[in-house]
């Protein structure tokens, strides 16, 4: 792993974007990858949300973190099914519920919380990429939401590589219309967790509320 230092003029740029949009944009600091000085540095720059991707990982860093130090802790990589319980023992939101299996095996091992979550969304149809199609997640959220022990806050997708300014802005729009249908239905499902470093402003400009920024944030 590699430490990292904040690239303060991009945050400042970030911030500003943030900014320019009547919204609530949430700005997640992706820490996958580097080591605890990435985390601790994104704290002491004021970021208050880490994203890490893999469970082990993050459980080696979170541990060595001054447990009076507050901050939430996301999930934004795939979720195996055998990592489910430590994942809800260390994390505050799991952004990547791909599976009505998924989420039963989260809804079965949760204590004395309710888990918070986001339904990830294949919006782009990406073989590469896991999460519901827009038709699934319309109709196994009658089925999530019976789940007594989650709370489903909103949705998430992973855009496509390699697709044009235009086309990403499209899934964008797709995924926030996605999540205003699914708000019909639960209606604490307000968040939408899309944009990473080389397409947050897009995101942002079509309803993003989490950006996930890494390469962007640290030098």
């Amino acid at each position: 792993m590699t430490p990292r230092t904040i690239n303060k003029s991009n945050l400042i740029e970030i911030k500003n974007e943030i900014k320019k949009q009547k919204q609530n944009i949430k700005l997640i600091a992706v820490t996958k990858g580097k080591d605890i000085n990435s985390i601790i540095a994104s704290l002491k720059s004021g970021l208050k949300i880490i994203g890490e991707s893999r469970v082990q990982e993050a459980e080696k860093k979170f541990k060595n973190i001054d447990q009076n130090i507050k901050f939430e802790k996301h999930l934004i990589g795939h979720l195996q099914s055998n990592k489910t319980k430590k994942a809800v023992e260390l994390f505050d939101v799991i952004q990547t519920v791909d599976t009505i299996k998924l989420a039963k095996k989260i809804n079965a091992v949760v204590k004395n919380k309710k888990q918070r979550i986001l339904i990830q969304v294949n919006v782009g149809e990406d073989p590469k990429k896991h999460g519901f199609s827009i038709e699934d997640a319309l109709i196994k959220i009658e089925e999530i939401k019976k789940l007594k022990k989650i709370k489903v806050e909103g949705i998430m997708m992973i855009a496509p590589q390699n697709k044009s300014k235009e086309e990403l802005i499209r899934l964008f729009r797709k995924t926030k219309k996605t999540q205003e249908k699914l708000k019909e239905q639960i209606k604490e499902c307000t968040q939408v967790s899309m944009g990473m470093s080389g397409d947050y402003k897009e995101a942002i400009a079509e309803g993003a509320t989490y950006i996930r920024i890494g390469t962007a944030l640290f030098n």
